[in-house]
C-alpha cells in the first residue's frame, strides 16, 4: 500500500517489530473482535418486547392509567384485556382487546417493533385512539385521543401508561 508506510495499520509489515506495535495491533484487534462480537450479541439483548407474548390466543392484562389534558392531570385507571390473534391487518403482533373495568370498551390493537397502537369505542358512541411505545415487558406509554361518533368532537386526550398486570383468568 503505497503512501500509507507512515500509518499505523494493523494490517501492514513492521519494519522494526517493536513490541509497542505489536501491542498496538493486538489491542486494535482486540477491540475489533470485542466489536464483532457485541454487535452480533446485540440483537439478543435489544430484543423488544411484546405486548401480549406467546402464541395467538395468548392474553395479558394490562393497568392503564390516563392523564388528560389541559396539564396532564390524572384521570382514569383502567383494566384492559389484550388477545394475541394475529389477524389485524396481516400484522403477527395484533389482536383485539376490552375493558372488564369499563363496560362496552373494546377495540383491536396492533404491534410493530416497540410502536403499540391500540383503538376501539365504548357502548356510547364513544371513540378512542391510543399510540405509544412499549418500551420494556412492564412499562408502556403514550398518547391518546377520545371522541364523540359520529361528530368527532374531542371527549378526552392525553398521554397514558400502562403496567401488566398478572392474569386473573
Amino acid at each position: 500500500m503505497e503512501g500509507l508506510e507512515g500509518q499505523f495499520s494493523p494490517f501492514r509489515k513492521s519494519k522494526n517489530n517493536s513490541t509497542k506495535e505489536k501491542t498496538m495491533k493486538m489491542k486494535t484487534l482486540l477491540g475489533l473482535v470485542v466489536g464483532a462480537v457485541l454487535a452480533v450479541s446485540a440483537g439478543t439483548v435489544w430484543a423488544l418486547p411484546d405486548l401480549v407474548p406467546g402464541a395467538n390466543g395468548s392474553r395479558a392484562e394490562w393497568s392503564v392509567q390516563f392523564f388528560q389534558e389541559p396539564n396532564h392531570a390524572p384521570g382514569a385507571t383502567q383494566c384492559i384485556v389484550f388477545t394475541k390473534t394475529g389477524t389485524v391487518l396481516g400484522e403477527p403482533k395484533s389482536g383485539t382487546w376490552f375493558s372488564p373495568s369499563f363496560a362496552g370498551w373494546q377495540g383491536q390493537w396492533i404491534q410493530e417493533g416497540d410502536h403499540v397502537r391500540w383503538y376501539g369505542s365504548t357502548s356510547t358512541r364513544l371513540g378512542t385512539a391510543e399510540f405509544g411505545a412499549l418500551t420494556s415487558a412492564t412499562f408502556c406509554t403514550g398518547e391518546f385521543a377520545h371522541f364523540f361518533t359520529p361528530s368527532g368532537g374531542t371527549s378526552t386526550a392525553g398521554s397514558w401508561q400502562m403496567i401488566p398486570l398478572p392474569l386473573t383468568g
